[in-house]
C-alpha cells in the first residue's frame, strides 16, 4: 500500500472557505479611486457614464475629480467630485455615486 504525500492529502481534503462577505478581502478604495479609468459610473437611477480620466488638484496621491463621459452619438464629459463617490467595486469595474448627482443635468 502506497501513502499519499501529506501536502497532497491536505490539499485534497481541505475545505474551501464559504463564499460571502467574510471570504472577500476588503477593497482599498483609495487605490481604486486612482486607478478607475474605464470604470462604469452608476447612480441610484442607473447608468450615468464611463470614467474617462481623473483630475488631480489638491493632492498627488488621490484624485479630486472623476471625468465621466456619456453618450453614443455625441459624447459629453462632465466632472463628478470624488466626495460624491459612495462605493468602489473593482471586481465589477464600477463606481457608485450618491443620490442627487446628475452630471449631465
Amino acid at each position: 500500500m502506497r501513502l499519499l504525500p501529506r501536502s497532497l492529502l491536505l490539499a485534497l481534503t481541505t475545505r474551501e472557505p464559504e463564499p460571502g462577505p467574510a471570504a472577500s478581502p476588503p477593497v482599498d478604495e483609495e487605490y481604486w479611486l486612482g486607478h478607475c479609468e474605464g470604470f462604469r459610473v452608476d447612480g441610484p437611477d442607473g447608468h450615468i457614464g464611463v470614467v474617462d480620466h481623473l483630475v488631480y488638484r489638491s493632492r498627488a496621491d488621490r484624485p479630486d475629480i472623476v471625468a465621466v463621459t456619456s453618450g453614443i452619438w455625441r459624447a459629453r464629459t462632465a466632472e463628478v467630485a470624488v466626495a460624491d463617490v459612495v462605493e468602489v467595486r473593482p471586481a465589477q469595474a464600477r463606481l457608485v455615486v450618491r443620490p442627487g448627482v446628475r452630471p449631465f443635468g
